[in-house]
């Protein structure tokens, strides 16, 4: 494991509350508050000092001798563990409630588009999933220079944000927009209303590998069975 959890029974501690209280907040709120932003600095602090139990696993920018240092190295940290199984894991939860449930958030799953999972392409299932649940609900960029966005005079220093779960639900660029209907793929090149990693040089390095990734997990989810979904707390598991 190249981000040392194998090595570190107390980083790997440390790593699934950040994604269970972290993580979690941000896919539900967009924006953490106050305090929500205090504990994840504090465990950024705290996952950096564990860093150097497993200093040679980890990737030259991440180690001691590295340019990082104190919490902005343990916060690198952090988001390098979710640019590994953050989405991942967010869209194999999603596949499985298609499979297995017969509503999911107001979205057309039927058994009928269930079926779908099995007789489209994986890539258009996997994509289909992008666009219904995408793993980031908003995107968000600081204006560099004053310019026209559509009918929005942008000025600089201003926040810009894409409503990324919106766009894709959004009825004028997606026929029978809450359906899920991965046969609607069939029609690539892809949208310019899809952006499930962002756009431009800030998009997502890892977008491939994720649309290939799962893809992969479609074509072998009839092994999945059916799947038991439990309740801890508020959160589904």
């Amino acid at each position: 494991d190249m981000l040392g959890f194998d090595c570190d029974l107390e980083l790997a501690a440390a790593v699934r509350v950040y994604i269970g209280d972290v993580f979690h907040a941000k896919l539900v709120n967009a924006h953490l508050d106050d305090a929500q932003i205090a504990r994840a600095q504090g465990l950024a602090s705290r996952v950096a000092a564990m860093l150097t139990t497993c200093d040679a696993e980890l990737p030259a920018v991440l180690r001691t001798d590295g340019v990082l240092t104190g919490a902005a190295r343990g916060e690198v940290y952090l988001h390098a563990v979710l640019s590994v199984v953050g989405a991942s894991a967010v869209m194999l939860a999603w596949l499985a409630c298609v499979l297995h449930m017969d509503t999911v958030a107001g979205v057309d799953t039927s058994a009928d588009s269930r079926a779908q999972v099995f007789t489209c392409k994986p890539e258009h299932v996997a994509l289909e999933l992008l666009r219904l649940w995408p793993p980031a609900s908003a995107h968000g960029r600081r204006v560099l220079k004053d310019h026209q966005v559509g009918p929005v005079k942008a000025l600089r220093d201003d926040d810009l944000v894409i409503p990324v779960f919106v766009l894709h639900r959004h009825r004028d660029a997606w026929p029978d927009a809450r359906a899920f209907a991965p046969q609607r793929w069939q029609e690539d090149p892809r949208p310019a209303a899809f952006m499930p990693f962002s756009a431009g040089a800030g998009a997502c390095i890892g977008s491939q590998f994720e649309i290939r990734w799962l893809a992969a997990v479609v074509r072998h989810a009839t092994a999945l069975g059916s799947l038991q979904l439990v309740q801890v707390g508020r959160s589904p598991c």
